[in-house]
């Protein structure tokens, strides 16, 4: 859409651009024809609307030949700055441009006064910070975080012909509206004019697109549990592990049904065989079974030779298995995840820890019911803890030194497990399979500031090239792989008592059983007199 202006009234003039831009009355694809015969000294107050819109200025000369130049405001031009004739108007020969830069062209595509540029931003405990030397300000410092957002802002910087300034909030938080209806954090400084870009990966919500303009999304994230990783633990029953449970069963059932077999010519009308022998037979399956010795008789007949010579051999076979997985298992050290879901931290007593003034924290806090809503609660326990942005380098200290959990978003949990791989070797951190609030990340600016989509179309140029997710790994060069760490480790120490106690267990209880018995046959050693064995 095109609008035209035309006025020779300077007041009428500076209250409608003072309304355009307070009112936002002309978006950036709104063009604007302003159409005046006023001398450009009397302009002043429209030239900053003028620069910040698809705006052309014909100025018509107060003479007896009607003509008209055509200017164009660059934006960010310094002042005292005049604006930039582009063009010539006459009835006689129309048209006639005397420059190369398009009337309606993109101006913020390639920025000509090199602006520099606020941009707000939170230094994260996940990054690292250096001090440089200022190259556009010689004698003052600038402080640049080394990692992809960085090199993002500053690529695109260099492409747009701006610099920039970094500045950090006061409240150190990325930004949410407080109850007293105003903005924190980074949002809170673009909102109010403190800042031109807010640099980040802001989750696009649509309360915060009330106040802000978003860029084309740099990443997309869900947010997740971390907590740390558990010490190596001893399964105190590893030992039953080499079999499963239905190998168990069905060796103690084929041991029992082989028994029953052996007492089956007891039950013959004319028993061939005493009663002695044929428990004799029957205990000595138990004999191959524990791997003793048999008996020695004299008269073994052939079919209790078979019998017995078949589960000799089942269980030279079983035993070695057992013997051959035992070995493995008890090398075998297990590392448990218990924190995988909200659940895990409703049920267990663990101190949950959110970033505040993101997002991810906002989406807890405003839940009605849910699981959401219950891990909020966990706030009147006094286990819900909010930190400051600027504050998260404490935070692997916490975790770590405490039964505590953080909940963020995904990117940065992968950074901080990344960070403690690279600096101690092994991973300490476990991240939930479980994902929770999906959003579109990107970098956030003042609302109907037509820098916004020039940045939007630098920004998904280098994302869709694939240079955002090459300055991560770059930047964090083991971003991924604590990801699928193991669960179960080898050791290959000597075992300790620790390891194989559960037999101990065991030993103790037939110890017991043992004693037990042993009461039982001198209570009733009358009645067992007779004892056929």
């Amino acid at each position: 859409m095109t609008v035209a202006m035309v006025s020779d009234d300077p007041v009428f003039l500076a209250t409608l651009a003072e309304w355009s831009i307070k009112d936002h009355l002309l978006p950036w694809s709104t063009r604007l024809l302003v159409l005046t015969r006023l001398p450009l000294g009397r302009l002043n107050n429209i030239r900053r609307t003028l620069s910040m819109t698809k705006s052309i200025l014909l100025l018509f000369t107060q003479s007896s030949t009607l003509s008209a130049t055509l200017f164009v405001d660059l934006p960010y031009s310094p002042e005292g700055t005049q604006p930039l004739a582009v063009g010539f108007w006459s009835p006689e020969k129309g048209l006639h441009t005397t420059s190369s830069f398009l009337f309606y062209s993109k101006k913020f595509s390639m920025l000509a006064h090199r602006p520099r540029l606020v941009v707000s931003r939170v230094v994260l405990g996940t990054e690292k910070t250096i001090t440089i030397d200022d190259p556009d300000f010689p004698g003052q410092k600038k402080i640049i975080g080394v990692n992809a957002e960085n090199e993002l802002i500053e690529t695109i910087a260099k492409a747009m012909n701006f610099t920039t300034k970094f500045v950090r909030p006061a409240d150190g938080h990325w930004g949410y509206l407080d109850s007293d209806g105003t903005w924190t954090g980074m949002i809170g400084m673009v909102h109010r004019g403190e800042a031109d870009i807010a640099l980040g990966l802001f989750t696009m919500t649509p309360q915060r697109h009330t106040v802000v303009d978003f860029t084309f999304p740099v990443a997309i994230s869900y947010a997740r549990i971390l907590s740390a990783r558990s010490a190596p633990e001893v399964n105190l029953w590893g030992f039953l592990l080499p079999l499963s449970t239905e190998v168990w069963v069905a060796i103690l059932a084929a041991l029992g049904v082989l028994m029953l077999f052996m007492m089956v010519p007891s039950c013959l009308p004319h028993q061939t065989l005493t009663r002695t022998r044929l428990l004799t037979s029957a205990y000595s399956c138990v004999r191959v079974f524990l791997q003793q010795d048999l008996i020695k008789k004299q008269d073994w007949w052939w079919w209790e030779r078979v019998v017995l010579g078949v589960w000799m051999l089942i269980t030279v076979v079983l035993t070695d298995s057992y013997a051959g997985n035992l070995v493995s298992l008890l090398a075998i050290r297990t590392i448990s995840e218990s924190i995988q879901s909200l659940q895990d931290l409703i049920d267990n007593p663990i101190q949950v820890l959110t970033v505040k003034g993101t997002a991810e924290e906002d989406a807890f806090r405003t839940a009605t019911s849910g699981l959401k809503k219950q891990v909020w609660d966990l706030e009147k326990q006094n286990r819900l803890r909010g930190i400051p942005a600027d504050e998260m380098e404490g935070v692997t200290e916490i975790l770590l030194s405490s039964y505590a959990a953080i909940i963020n978003l995904e990117v940065y949990q992968k950074k901080r497990m990344a960070k403690e791989f690279s600096r101690r070797g092994k991973c300490i951190f476990s991240l939930s399979r479980s994902r929770y609030v999906p959003s579109l990340e990107s970098m956030a600016g003042a609302k109907n500031n037509p820098l916004i989509p020039a940045l939007a179309h630098k920004v998904m140029q280098l994302t869709e090239g694939g240079l955002y997710n090459h300055w991560q790994s770059v930047f964090f060069p083991n971003l991924t792989v604590c990801l699928s760490a193991p669960t179960k480790i080898a050791i290959t120490s000597a075992l300790a008592i620790r390891n194989i106690w559960g037999m101990f267990i065991v030993l103790a209880g037939g110890y017991i059983l043992g004693l037990a018995a042993l009461c039982l046959e001198c209570c009733f050693k009358g009645a067992l007199r007779h004892n056929i064995f």
